[in-house]
């Protein structure tokens, strides 16, 4: 399973759910640097060319971070995400189930007599859709 198309589409959300500052702002050609390093969903390559912009811009780190950490907020849960897909995938027939099971018994007397048991169980395994 290649997990960088999805890595990729979380990548590019991040990039457009960043708040916008109201004051200074990142220079385009930096912010485009960012964007296209956060596209590619690959860590090292955000991380360094983080480590350039600030450099290159140190008024603009608060911002540049706040980039920097929607991303890893935005790959973490990706992961999560991933994470839980492949554990369910990897699950043996008798995991990933719960339910519930109901027990009763009943008798009535009058003008017949009448005795029953029931019995009722609910059961819903998680996987994959």
């Amino acid at each position: 399973m290649d997990a960088r198309p999805a890595l990729r589409m979380v990548a590019a959300a991040s990039v457009l759910l960043v708040a916008q500052p109201a004051l200074a702002e990142l220079p385009q050609p930096v912010r485009a640097m960012i964007d296209a390093a956060i596209a590619t969903g690959d860590e090292s390559k955000v991380r360094t060319v983080a480590d350039i912009a600030r450099t290159t811009n140190p008024a603009d780190v608060g911002e540049i971070d706040a980039l920097v950490a929607d991303f890893a907020t935005a790959m973490a849960a990706c992961k999560a995400a991933m994470a839980k897909q492949a554990a369910l995938s990897k699950a043996h027939s008798f995991e990933s189930w719960s339910g519930r099971g109901e027990l009763g018994g009943f008798r009535a007397t009058g003008n017949s007599s009448n005795t029953g048991f029931t019995a009722g169980l609910t059961l819903e395994r998680q996987g994959i859709a």
